[in-house]
């Protein structure tokens, strides 16, 4: 990834801040100054696009008139669970040396954030890091007067992710969205900092994908022995499309005989007429 910038001075550079700085500090060796005071750099880049797809697979095989036997194979398919932006807003204390002498002055400030650890909680994402800053002052010593020191702050943050499970796939980034600093007294800086997190998660959803159906002849000895109208109480979980299997029927029949509407599911505890049916005929 290139990244073409223009700067006439160097005053220009430093009014540029933060930005240019991580430029450079991300740029390493791999930058300089053109003639006409463009500033090429070449950053080592990552990037990643997901397109989410729909499609109707089949998963399931099943006809009153024919024995079918669906071949085919195991997968793994990921689903778009959710991606999520959250805040993260610290706010903190932290102390200069009593040996350089009272801050007259803050100059400068800067951080990045560094994600330490990350793990699925109930409902999210838990993630736990530090903010690293670097400050730059002017104490009361004409003889050294700008000093510079490092901190890091500690945070933890919970990203919102509702049906995320143990199992589900996630990529969280983070960034330093703003920051700060604050002379409170001194010998003490206040941080005001916001670390944006970014969560994409999927969840990892195994299915048999059915390539080819092989037919059989019904095997008339087994449907002989399947009782040929009974009351069924659905269960929770229940489908008529499982139902309707179990007991060699169809789907259709089942809602025909017992009024249900086109799409309609019954409730648990409902009881139903189930007739078993074979080769179109009701038996």
């Amino acid at each position: 990834m290139y990244f073409l910038g223009k700067c006439d001075r160097m005053d220009t550079l430093r009014q540029i801040g933060d930005m240019c700085m991580n430029l450079i500090a991300a740029a390493d060796e791999n930058w300089a100054i053109g003639k006409d005071g463009g500033l090429l750099a070449h950053l080592p880049g990552d990037m990643k696009f997901f397109r989410e797809e729909e499609y109707d697979l089949i998963t399931d095989v099943y006809t009153p008139i024919r024995e079918c036997v669906p071949e085919g194979k195991n997968e793994v398919l990921e689903r778009l669970l959710v991606r999520n932006f959250s805040r993260c807003r610290i706010s903190d204390r932290i102390q200069v040396k009593e040996t350089q002498g009272k801050v007259l002055q803050l100059c400068h400030s800067q951080g990045k954030v560094k994600i330490d650890k990350t793990r699925i909680v109930e409902n999210g994402v838990q993630a736990d890091g530090v903010v690293m800053l670097k400050i730059l002052y002017i104490i009361g010593n004409d003889d050294m007067p700008f000093y510079s020191m490092e901190a890091m702050i500690p945070f933890s943050h919970m990203v919102e992710a509702r049906g995320i499970r143990q199992d589900s796939c996630y990529q969280l980034k983070a960034k330093l969205e703003q920051l700060s600093a604050a002379m409170a007294d001194g010998n003490e800086i206040e941080i005001r900092a916001t670390v944006g997190l970014e969560l994409l998660a999927v969840a990892r959803e195994p299915v048999f994908i059915i390539e080819k159906v092989e037919e059989k002849p019904l095997d008339m000895k087994k449907l002989q022995a399947m009782p040929g109208i009974l009351v069924y109480m659905v269960k929770p979980g229940d489908e008529l499309w499982d139902i309707a299997r179990k007991y060699h029927t169809s789907v259709q029949e089942i809602r025909t005989i017992n009024g249900l509407k086109e799409n309609q599911e019954p409730s648990p505890g409902t009881p139903l007429l189930v007739v078993k049916k074979v080769e179109g005929q009701i038996k």
